[in-house]
């Protein structure tokens, strides 16, 4: 296995799916119908079933079902676990959190902001390019941001 690769991959695909935010500039209704990636969001006071439908560091969290959306300020540290079909742990790698336009865009906003977790694997299935069959990647972290709309 290219652990390089593989890192990069798995460090690709979690910066590219998890940056769960939205836009202001949505439509009031936000459900896009399975088009994105899925993801959970976990918040102090409820969980949200999320579609992410762009790659962008920023890119909207549309909350499925309602006209929420959640608009990033800051990601937390992620983390990208590749383990084994038996759980062992080939290497872990933590990326630094990212703050949207250096933490003007919060500064700026009166809205109260709200911080979630999110967790998702990835499995060589989805990844044979960098993941040997029986291995996945777990991909963790945190995100702070405004929610918006009716979640």
């Amino acid at each position: 296995m290219n652990r390089t690769r593989t890192t990069r991959s798995a460090i690709g695909i979690a910066l590219l799916s998890i940056a769960a935010a939205p836009l202001a500039t949505l439509p009031a209704h936000a459900d896009p119908s399975g088009s994105g990636f899925p993801l959970t969001l976990v918040c102090p006071d409820a969980s949200y079933q999320v579609v992410v439908p762009g790659r962008g560091a920023f890119t909207p969290a549309l909350i499925v079902g309602s006209a929420g959306v959640l608009i990033p300020v800051s990601f937390g540290v992620t983390t990208i676990t590749v383990r084994d079909e038996g759980g062992t742990v080939l290497f872990q790698e933590s990326q630094p959190g990212a703050t949207k336009g250096k933490g003007n865009v919060a500064a700026h906003n009166p809205r109260p902001t709200v911080t979630c977790t999110y967790s998702f694997l990835v499995t060589a299935e989805q990844d044979p390019d960098n993941l040997q069959p029986g291995q996945y990647a777990e991909i963790a972290g945190s995100v702070t941001g405004h929610l918006v709309g009716r979640p």
